[in-house]
């Protein structure tokens, strides 16, 4: 790790020096005495329940004393954010295994397959994790040696087929954390400290193991990218569930002292933000297109529709009079966004009219980031943003751009000491070249100012009926860039004479059957459909979609969203193939808006 300690230059760089992630908390513990770097709701809702790096070192001594006893393997949870979650990952740093979050939206067959693969035989679950696992079949349920409940969660009053099930209970004594000692960096560094699993959105789920090295050198690069400047740890919000790569890395910074943060959850987050007023906001695009899409309605309507869209996404005069200066400030302090400086957004592409609401709206920076679990959430990225960039590259890694097309379009390859090994139980790499690089299956382009610009999957480029290939993801985007109400969209192209948009009021909006019979949402769509195509053709954009079917919102409990929320596409296009090949069924690229499997306007 000599190539590391090298490297560490600024204030909250320096617990970096222990090496690893038990010794870089217990280095932060050290240097900025004993600080507070977790907070949860009490039962008013108010962040009053405060956790601070001794704290959390003791109740994961107290659950690597359990995690012995038990002589288990390594640790699985089922669970939103939770103190004692955070201190199960600190533990099996103790114990040299490693945890590995599963979703409650997941399979029954992934959940039993995730299990397996990566040898978790002790569960942590809250309520809705106990009565997934419910579910699993008898087998895996006596490979679990014990199922932990959090303190929220109510024991089960009958047996339900696990070996063992009792409420977790981790005392704070600050006294066991003189008996925590740190491990040789170099003996640990390629310990597997936690595994996260691939979306399995067009297969399989993966598991990607990420040792102390990879962890460490993304804390480097995300400090020196983001945070070199800053002196005072700052307010953030913990809401993604631990089991998504981002949070994993967000809560690997918490632990250098660089962030307070407050755990809330999607059913509390518009509760919880004015009370939290975080200085950084991490998400990931639907999270700021919701926010943004409500912000826009309400604006649009006032007034008897004095502002447009227009106003919103660019220095009009009504913008600069009237919404930045007034409306703007009245907006965010209800949002909680007043002491907001930046916006990291990472997980997939944030389209053009989002990020520029916020530029002009909230003159608030969106700072986005390109990065995968394989890589462990470090790629790109900086504070420095650009419009339709991803930032530039990290400190921690070499990208490439390989195999270009006329247009510079190419594969990105990846290589660092950020970047995994090779996938859990995996017979062969196949992935990685001679030289290391790793094949991250997006294409996409750097521009002068080494800015890259990823241009989507792959595998996301579907040949039409013309023969050539369209990137279904880049359709989609241009789509939301010109819509309101819209907020998901699944594009087809594949073999078509022309591109085919399935729409959605967003994840949201589960009252499909009430809504498609509302005239007033049915005009909003049919003059918002129009409004796209008329847009886009006046941009000369093609392939723009001729024919929009309005279908129920994409969700992960209807298995058409993933954890990380992103369409499943391919699932979304599956489910609808009967209805789009109805639509399709003349090559006449008219204009028209179809529900369940109706056409409902035909305009010329």
């Amino acid at each position: 790790m000599e190539k590391l300690y090298g490297m560490i230059s600024s204030k909250f760089e320096q617990p970096l020096a222990g090496g690893t992630l038990l010794g870089m908390l217990l280095k932060t513990h050290e240097i900025f005495n004993n600080p507070v770097l977790v907070s949860m709701r009490d039962e008013s809702g108010n962040f009053t329940r405060r956790f601070s790096t001794a704290d959390i070192l003791s109740k994961a001594y107290a659950f690597s004393e359990i995690h012995r006893t038990l002589g288990a393997h390594n640790i699985g949870y089922i669970s939103d954010n939770h103190i004692d979650v955070i201190s199960l990952d600190v533990s099996c740093w103790l114990t040299r295994s490693y945890t590995a979050g599963f979703y409650k939206t997941d399979s029954i067959e992934d959940i039993a397959f995730k299990m397996r693969d990566a040898h978790v035989d002790v569960i942590i679950v809250n309520q809705d994790g106990l009565d997934r696992i419910c579910q699993l079949p008898a087998a895996e349920k006596q490979f679990l040696k014990k199922v932990f409940v959090l303190d929220d969660t109510d024991l089960p009053e009958k047996d339900l087929g696990f070996n063992a099930i009792e409420k977790l209970n981790l005392p704070i004594d600050h006294s066991k954390i003189a008996l925590i000692r740190p491990f040789d960096p170099d003996l640990v560094k390629n310990d597997v400290v936690k595994v996260v699993y691939t979306s399995g959105s067009t297969g399989k789920p993966k598991g990607v193991p990420l040792t102390n090295r990879n962890s460490m050198y993304s804390c480097l690069a995300f400090i020196r990218s983001h945070f070199s400047d800053t002196e005072e740890a700052v307010t953030t919000a913990y809401f993604l569930p631990n089991a998504h790569i981002f949070q994993s890395c967000i809560f690997g910074l918490t632990m250098t002292g660089a962030f307070s943060g407050c755990i809330t959850t999607k059913e509390h987050f518009t509760e919880d933000m004015p009370k939290i007023q975080p200085t950084f906001v991490f998400g990931v695009p639907l999270l700021f297109q919701k926010i943004a899409h409500q912000v826009e309605v309400k604006l649009t309507t006032m007034l008897g529709g004095f502002f447009d869209e227009e106003d919103l996404i660019s220095p009009t005069f009504k913008n600069r009079l009237l919404i930045k200066p007034i409306f703007s400030k009245l907006v965010k302090k209800k949002l909680g966004f007043t002491k907001t400086r930046v916006l990291f957004c990472a997980g997939a592409a944030l389209n053009t009219k989002v990020y520029r609401f916020y530029k002009h709206t909230f003159g608030i920076e969106v700072s986005m980031a390109y990065g995968m679990s394989e890589s462990c959430a470090s790629l790109t990225g900086g504070r420095l943003s650009k419009e339709g960039a991803s930032g530039q590259v990290a400190l921690c890694n070499e990208v490439e751009i390989r195999e270009k097309n006329d247009s510079g379009i190419g594969e990105i390859w990846v290589r660092g000491d950020n970047i995994f090994g090779g996938y859990l139980n995996a017979k062969e790499n196949a992935d990685f070249d001679e030289q290391g690089f790793f094949k991250t299956g997006d294409l996409g382009y750097f521009d002068d100012e080494g800015f890259l610009f990823v241009r989507g999957r792959a595998k996301n480029y579907h040949k039409a009926a013309d023969g050539r290939f369209y990137n279904i993801e880049g359709i989609a985007e241009k789509v939301l860039d010109h819509a309101i109400h819209i907020q998901q969209v699944a594009i087809h192209i594949l073999d078509a004479p022309y591109a085919t948009a399935l729409i959605t009021l967003g994840e949201e909006f589960t009252d499909y059957d009430a809504y498609k019979k509302d005239d007033k949402i049915l005009q909003n769509l049919l003059k918002e459909c129009d409004h796209i195509v008329e847009a886009l053709t006046a941009e000369g954009y093609y392939p723009i979609p001729r024919k929009f079917m309005f279908t129920p919102s994409y969700t992960e409990d209807n298995g058409l969203l993933t954890p990380t929320k992103k369409i499943k596409v391919a699932k979304v296009l599956t489910l609808y193939e009967e209805s789009i090949q109805k639509m399709s069924s003349t090559k006449e690229a008219k204009f028209g808006v179809w529900i369940d499997n109706q056409e409902v306007v035909v305009v010329s």
